[in-house]
């Protein structure tokens, strides 16, 4: 039996509490979020929540999301990059706090800065070169 999966960091963000967990075993990426979580940060309403984690199993995105025990239940995980797309989207169409992004941002920083501690600052750096690259990005 595998270990419950913990997160390493929760934060606030809009107007709920975020959890980031480590990346995968064996990959260089950035903190994955509990989508859930995000949909109520986000305050968006039952019926598109219901929508987006349909799309997100029927999706291309599905090989991209993970599913994980916790001590308060199975919980879905996105990567940084979904969660930021989602938040902006959703921005963008008028439906989510005012400064969602910038508190997530913020505690995703915090996140990424657990997940590297005890890493010099050459290898968080090397770390995050890495996480850049595997969203497809290009320095």
């Amino acid at each position: 039996m595998s270990a419950l999966a913990t997160p390493i960091h929760i934060g606030g963000v809009g107007v709920a509490n975020l959890r980031f967990f480590a990346p995968p075993a064996g990959t260089q990426q950035f903190p994955w979020v509990a989508v859930d979580d995000l949909h109520a940060c986000l305050a968006l309403p039952r019926d598109l929540r219901r929508e987006l984690k349909s799309k997100l199993r029927h999706t291309k995105w599905k090989d991209d999301t993970r599913t994980v025990a916790t001590a308060e239940g199975i919980v879905n995980l996105v990567p940084h990059f979904m969660a930021q797309g989602l938040i902006d989207s959703v921005h963008d169409v008028g439906h989510t706090t005012e400064g969602a992004r910038h508190q997530y941002d913020r505690e995703g920083t915090q996140a990424f800065k657990l997940l590297t501690k005890g890493l010099s600052a050459a290898e968080a750096l090397a770390y995050m070169q890495v996480a850049w690259e595997a969203t497809g990005a290009s320095a």
